[in-house]
């Protein structure tokens, strides 16, 4: 549910996991558990409570010993301090998050890692105060790096064969061209990606690409 951008089911089991592991001592899954509730209250529009919920569930997962899921729970918070404009901290994280998936082979993750680099950087951009009726703007430097770390993620999700994240890079991607007019590469390279899905087209993702 989480995947597939469901946050209130998300949540419900979330939560039906945190009352079971808490009962029966499960750290790992308190943590876990933890980390997907605080993304859910993110998406629903709590910002603070989950972005604290995130650290408190990565924190706890971290003291565990444990490392797998750690990137994947690292761009989740990379996410959701982009959403609360706190970029230093979402940098750290997502980068933090790429450097694990280096270290460990732990690579299932990396394509959304580096679309979710590319969207913290064009958010960045786009947050900086611009003259009264100018409209955001994204210097040219900076357009250039959201492309360089959107690419990638389609390079690797089409190496992984991972349809679901170059769904979310190329929307990704999408958008930055939409900043920079150019519509109709937009339309380019989302169009063949929404026939692909003869399947699960109530998803959040595909209703974006439509």
């Amino acid at each position: 549910h989480q995947l597939r951008g469901e946050t209130r089911l998300a949540q419900d089991h979330a939560e039906s996991a945190l009352a079971l592991a808490d009962d029966y001592g499960l750290s790992v899954w308190v943590a876990l558990a933890r980390i997907i509730r605080g993304w859910a209250r993110v998406e629903q529009g709590a910002l603070d409570e989950g972005v604290d919920e995130l650290r408190r569930g990565l924190a706890a997962y971290a003291a565990t010993g444990a490392r797998l899921w750690r990137a994947q729970s690292l761009g989740l918070l990379a996410q959701a301090l982009t959403k609360a404009g706190q970029f230093d901290d979402a940098s750290a994280a997502v980068l933090e998050a790429l450097d694990l998936v280096l270290a460990t082979g732990e690579d299932g993750s990396a394509a959304d890692l580096h679309r979710i680099h590319g969207d913290l950087l064009l958010a960045r951009a786009a947050a900086v105060k611009r003259s009264p009726g100018a409209g955001p703007r994204i210097p040219e430097r900076v357009a250039t790096d959201v492309e360089a770390c959107l690419t990638r993620a389609l390079s690797l999700a089409r190496t992984q064969h991972a349809k679901s994240w170059e769904l979310r890079a190329a929307l990704s991607l999408a958008r930055l061209y939409q900043w920079q007019h150019r519509a109709a590469d937009a339309v380019t390279l989302i169009s063949p990606l929404v026939e692909w899905f003869t399947e699960g087209r109530d998803t959040a993702d595909v209703k974006a690409a439509r």
